[in-house]
Formats: structure tokens, sequence, C-alpha cells
């Protein structure tokens, strides 16, 4: 899915969003926002993903949803998350993630999340870069992948803000790998 520069596209509560390959993504040129609610939370999962909007594969128990299932939602303009739930993504499969597979990244879009979770993604969970090709602030998953990032407030990442993101997430407990440069929980 792409959403064109001057584009907007709005996910509504409880709409769920299910990537069928790991080259399955979204582009966001323009705007994307995701609006949940505490009820009706948006999730961005795996086909495979039975335990959010049912069988829709028609597999029954066949397949589980796994990291990496589908590839990434790419920020190139801006996007907002509220009550959202990201999981399973991050297949590594794009050439521009050059910090390494990540369910969420940008470089010089502008990424909003409030009361939203990224969990069970492969290796990076979220990537800011500072420009293209440029080293930013990338968020990574330990191993268990059962580990998230849980931001219960509004938090904006954007490629001129990785410092204040860095030093957010420092102070909730997370530490910087000093051999990656990733931060981990």
């Amino acid at each position: 899915v792409v959403v064109g520069t001057g584009a907007t596209l709005t996910i509504n509560p409880g709409v769920v969003v299910k990537f069928n390959s790991a080259f399955s993504k979204i582009i966001a040129g323009g705007a994307l926002n995701a609006n949940g609610t505490t009820q009706e939370p948006v999730f961005f999962t795996s086909l495979k993903d039975d335990t959010i909007g049912g069988d829709t594969n028609n597999d029954g128990t066949t397949t589980q949803p796994q990291p990496g299932d589908w590839n990434s939602i790419a920020v190139e303009g801006s996007a907002n998350f509220t009550h959202s739930i990201i999981r399973y993504g991050g297949s590594g499969v794009d050439p521009f993630q050059f910090l390494g597979p990540a369910a969420l990244w940008t470089d010089f879009g502008s990424i909003t999340l409030a009361n939203s979770h990224l969990t069970d993604n492969k290796v990076v969970v979220l990537d800011i870069r500072s420009a293209l090709g440029g080293y930013g602030t990338a968020i990574d998953t330990p191993v268990p992948p059962e580990s998230l990032l849980d931001i219960s407030s509004t938090s904006v990442f954007t490629a001129s803000t990785t410092a204040a993101a860095k030093a957010l997430l420092l102070k909730k407990g997370w530490t910087e790998n000093v051999t990656t440069g990733f931060l981990e929980l």
C-alpha cells in the first residue's frame, strides 16, 4: 500500500490490517493515521495471526505468526498511531533498511505513537534515521522477541529528534548496545 505525497490514509478503530508476505508493506509518503481506541485498537499484523480478525488465511492451525512475517511501515511523510498494535513485522527484505529489518521506520518523516505497542517484531522495532543512509536511533528487539516497546503516553519521533527519542527511551529502562549502537530493553 502506498500513501502518496499529499494524500491521507485514515484507519478507523477496530480495523485489522494483515500483511500476507515478507514483501508486504505500507509506504506513507503522505499521512497515515491509525486511530484506535482502548476498546478497539488498530492492529498491523501477519496474515497468519489468527488471534485477531480470525483465521483469514483459512488454514486452521497449520501456520503460526512469526517475527518478520511482513516487511514494514515506512514513513516518508507522517504517521500517527493511537491505540495501535504493530506485531510480526520487520522481514528485512527492504534494501533501504540500513540498520536492519524494522517493523516501523523513517528517514525524513515524523512518527507519533500514543498508547501503542510494538511487539513480536524481528530485530529492530523502530528505526529513526537522521538522513537517507545515515544513522539515527534504532530500537532493537532483544531475544526473545516477545519483548515490546510500550508507549503509554504520546511520543513523537522524527529524524531531527533522534537524540530526544533516545534520551526518552534510556530513561524508560532501555540500554544502548555499545557494539551495535541499538537501544535494547
